[in-house]
């Protein structure tokens, strides 16, 4: 989702991101809950951001932690799940892709009665 409102409140969504592989190689594959440059655990609260004079931002809505126990990477016909440690603020998964197109799913979810399952709202790629 690209609504930072809804990302803020946690509303549960999946969906994933259509990429294209240039270069067959090594990839490092980030799965975050927050944006890098936030610098924020996963499952943590977020306070709300300072007020913009005469506008609702969506920053003054206060985030929503997740809970989430696991993190599951699906690229083409590969499916990854790595748990997510205490203070984790990204979950990164390493693997050799070819020069494809590909579809990217990245899900953060839980393994206890309450059954959490939220797509991850950002994620990073890097080649190595």
């Amino acid at each position: 989702p690209w609504h930072q409102g809804k990302i803020r409140a946690a509303k549960p969504s999946e969906g994933g991101w259509a990429i294209r592989v240039e270069q067959s190689a090594t990839y490092v594959i980030s799965l975050r809950r927050w944006p890098r440059e936030l610098s924020h655990p996963i499952n943590a609260d977020l306070a709300p951001g300072a007020a913009v004079p005469g506008l609702n931002a969506f920053r003054e809505t206060p985030g929503k932690g997740l809970g989430a126990t696991k993190a599951t990477l699906k690229i083409g016909n590969l499916t990854r799940t790595k748990p997510i440690v205490d203070g984790a603020e990204e979950i990164r998964f390493t693997l050799e892709l070819e020069e494809d197109d590909y579809l990217l799913e990245g899900i953060f979810h839980s393994d206890n009665e309450s059954g959490m399952r939220i797509g991850a709202y950002y994620a990073v790629i890097e080649r190595l």
